[in-house]
């Protein structure tokens, strides 16, 4: 059985991804005999870096970088962050940097912190590159839109920071997850698979389209995305076409604290006219949102509000 991350985006199935993953530890630069001096990765964009020596001084502005590097035992090199890198706790205690309009600030706090890798979150990256390209730092964009990706990212950044063997058994349990879940919703019928709306907050109607992680995990979990049209990670829409697409469930993303297990639905879709009213799902932001290892527990989560008679 091949996996399949978002409409008619065939990627490799579990045999074939491990024997990549073996082949990707053994050949790329950086890792082969002789190469030992020179590591090189490429990043969710596509950029390439090459570095001398591992990063041990990271900035991350990345949440789902940052729980990766954790995961891999690379926590340690970790110098700074963003303030939504919380996760786990001992990402908390570390020092937090706050983005401005003039680079000048974060320049003097890379060079005093002698940072050698600077990890940036793919929306961040893309909404200013020339903010994060004058740096004299070497620069990984963390975004990845499906599991194959995500299991890329981890492998790629464990290159950098000399965690290979761990980021390989990282990127094969997202792998065999994702496997164990769509050998049950691969097979179910398609009128048994749900028309899901996964809002982007629980007021604004923004909602995720087909180049995002909640495509990918929509997908997997047996669900099929109402704005899977949409060729952006997210977009604003309006409510009448949230009616108009007759969802039968509504993910909302909820934080812990914030708007918690109470079962409190958005005001706006209680006064809508529905034909036929969905159901609404509450889903963990920082398991869902952030591409990170955690994904997969996030992919649960949905299969359980989509399935549970196959999730228990």
């Amino acid at each position: 059985m091949s996996l399949y991350s978002g409409f008619g985006r065939r990627v490799p199935g579990p045999v074939e991804f491990g024997l990549a993953l073996l082949l990707f530890a053994l050949v790329s630069p950086g890792t082969a005999a002789g190469q030992a001096s020179a590591l090189s990765a490429v990043d969710s964009l596509g950029n390439r870096l090459v570095l001398t020596t591992p990063a041990v001084r990271v900035v991350s502005f990345s949440p789902g970088a940052t729980e990766a590097l954790f995961a891999m035992g690379a926590g340690s090199g970790i110098v700074a962050t963003s303030s939504d890198c919380d996760y786990p706790d001992e990402a908390r205690a570390l020092k937090s940097l706050t983005l401005g309009a003039d680079s000048a600030e974060l320049a003097f706090d890379l060079h005093d912190m002698k940072s050698d890798l600077l990890v940036v979150e793919g929306g961040l990256y893309r909404s200013r590159p020339l903010f994060w390209n004058r740096f004299q730092v070497p620069v990984f964009v963390w975004d990845p839109q499906d599991f194959v990706a995500l299991a890329r990212a981890v492998m790629n950044i464990g290159i950098l920071v000399e965690k290979t063997d761990a980021a390989i058994k990282i990127a094969s349990t997202i792998t065999e997850t994702v496997k164990r879940t769509r050998l049950v919703t691969d097979s179910l019928p398609s009128d048994r698979r749900p028309r899901v709306v996964w809002l982007t907050s629980n007021d604004v109607p923004v909602v995720y389209g087909s180049k995002s992680m909640a495509q990918a995990m929509i997908e997997a979990a047996g669900g099929t995305n109402v704005f899977w049209e949409i060729d952006e990670a997210t977009a604003v829409v309006d409510w009448n076409s949230i009616v108009a697409g007759e969802p039968q469930i509504i993910l909302v993303p909820y934080s812990v604290g914030e708007l918690g297990l109470d079962g409190r639905m958005p005001g706006e879709i209680l006064e809508l006219q529905w034909n036929f009213p969905p159901n609404v799902g509450f889903v963990d932001a920082a398991l869902t949102t952030r591409g990170s290892p955690r994904a997969t527990t996030g992919l649960l989560q949905i299969a359980r509000k989509l399935h549970p008679e196959s999730f228990p």
